[in-house]
């Protein structure tokens, strides 16, 4: 069965302390990802995502596209007022 994105992003953005980070690094890096970058900015939560890859050191798990358009700032100018 397909991960679910949306599974996989709430347990990643998840505050807790038994976080499986090897298990979320395989997660990720076998995840679909088509619509999570529409979703993530749709729920607003682009930059918290970032961050948590990011410190759990599995944002190079993520497929190459989608941590690509994590790490720009290009979605910054669409959710920042101008």
């Amino acid at each position: 069965m397909a991960e679910s994105a949306v599974d996989l992003l709430l347990t990643t953005l998840r505050l807790r302390g038994d976080i499986d980070a090897a298990d979320l690094r395989r997660r990720w890096a076998a995840l679909n990802v088509a619509g999570l970058a529409a979703l993530t900015e749709y729920e607003g939560c682009v930059l918290w995502l970032y961050s948590r890859l990011r410190d759990l050191r599995i944002l190079q798990a993520a497929p190459p596209a989608f941590a690509s358009w994590l790490t720009t700032c290009e979605w910054m100018r669409r959710v920042t007022p101008s």
